[in-house]
């Protein structure tokens, strides 16, 4: 079982805009992560250190509990948002740390959980923690446990937190081979392995298994709802609509094509960095389209990663690894702009005449849904029946563009428009 996939497109790199860049340290990181206020850094298995965002360029300093310097290597860093306010964390070998940077402490809910954290992600008040036998979900003071049927995850399972999932945030899940697989057991070559999808806001925090041979190895959400990953050298993306595609990133100074190395993206911000053999790009999702920026230099043509910062009123990101840390900054005014939402008189009443009328208007054999207000209430099922072709009966299902107009008209918030 695997998503529908098209052959791979070769992508076309746009002229790419003028970032700002500033060079934060020629210190070789072998991890870098961004919290609320801070940036948390390591070298190899030393102490993890913070910066403020506020300094950039000032020293980084050692966190450190009541026993001196934090032990083990840095593993991941989030920030939610919780009813005293923000709560960060950092997750090391040795255990996860609530941190209020220089200072740490052990974070009360590994006393909830029964096994070692391997893996988390967080986004504004929900969180989300892994390990080798169970997901829990952290939500208003509550901890929930989903264990996936026939699933351990060997290594840290890939989590992305807010790509669309059936018009509403998801938290996707990319792990190795199902067990019992001749491939099971261990975490898999590249192109073998499992994705699967949590409803989170359904009351059983329901699962679902998108594919059981897309091995991802890596996997992220971007801020309109898409879901991207990187798989034997191609650019995976799934639109908000639930297209996929595959993507062949072009030679930064040739015609031919190059492979993905690793994708990260953020469910707060618009670009998405890739990774390839010859430098890294940045892309923007516009509806079903991409533009693709390259953004190479000699000052990090092979970075480990990226962590993207919040700043609401421009794009800033971090490229960090092995030649050290480079600030890269673009103004919000620079990104494409999303097309204009649509609206219920230019777009989803046409589209509900051409495609549902046969059966929904007067006349016809089923329940009349002719007026705004009948597709406002009932929005979330008949969204979720176009997405799983099970409407309209004895037609065509929607095509992709058709279910982006009604994804995008609830996002855009159910606008009437005019006459």
């Amino acid at each position: 079982m695997s998503p529908p996939l098209e052959p791979p497109v070769l992508l076309e790199a746009s002229e790419p805009p003028t970032f700002e860049v500033l060079t934060l340290s020629e210190a070789p990181l072998s991890a870098l992560y961004t919290l609320n206020d801070h940036l948390i850094s390591a070298q190899g298995s030393d102490t993890p250190f913070s910066t403020p965002l506020t300094s950039l360029t000032s020293p980084a300093r050692p966190l450190h509990d009541l026993n001196g310097p934090l032990e083990g290597e840095l593993i991941s860093a989030a920030s939610v948002r919780t009813a005293e306010g923000r709560t960060e964390l950092v997750l090391t070998t040795e255990g996860l740390y609530a941190v209020r940077p220089p200072e740490a402490r052990r974070s009360p809910l590994e006393a909830l959980i029964p096994s070692p954290i391997i893996t988390l992600a967080a986004l504004e008040d929900e969180l989300w923690l892994a390990t080798t036998h169970a997901l829990y979900q952290w939500r208003e003071g509550a901890l929930r446990e989903v264990q996936i049927e026939g699933v351990r995850f060997n290594t840290a399972p890939r989590l992305a937190l807010g790509a669309d999932f059936r018009g509403v945030r998801a938290l996707w899940v990319a792990c190795g081979p199902e067990e019992g697989s001749a491939e099971g057991g261990a975490e898999g070559s590249a192109g073998e392995g499992q994705l699967f999808v949590i409803e989170r806001d359904h009351p059983e925090l329901r699962v679902w298994r998108v594919s059981s041979s897309l091995g991802l190895s890596h996997l992220g959400s971007d801020a309109r709802g898409a879901l991207w990953g990187a798989s034997e050298g191609l650019l995976y993306r799934r639109s908000p609509s639930g297209v996929w595609s595959r993507h062949l990133l072009p030679e930064l100074s040739q015609d031919t094509p190059e492979g993905v190395l690793w994708v990260s993206a953020r469910p707060e911000r618009a670009v998405v960095w890739v990774a390839s053999e010859g430098g890294v790009w940045a892309a923007v999702s516009v509806g079903e389209d991409l533009t693709l920026w390259p953004v190479s230099d000699e000052r990090w043509s092979h970075p480990t990663g990226v962590a993207q910062l919040l700043d609401p009123t421009q794009e800033v990101a971090v490229l960090w690894g092995a030649q050290g840390a480079t600030l890269l900054t673009l103004p919000q005014e620079a990104l494409p702009e999303p097309p204009p939402p649509p609206t219920w008189l230019n777009d989803v009443q046409p589209l509900s005449t051409a495609r549902c009328g046969v059966c929904h208007a007067t006349g016809g054999v089923g329940h009349h849904l002719e007026r705004y207000e009948q597709w406002v209430e009932e929005f979330d099922l008949l969204f979720s029946n176009v997405t799983r072709a099970q409407m309209p009966l004895g037609a065509p299902p929607l095509t992709r563009s058709e279910l982006e107009v009604l994804r995008a008209w609830r996002e855009g918030g159910f606008l009437v428009g005019e006459e």
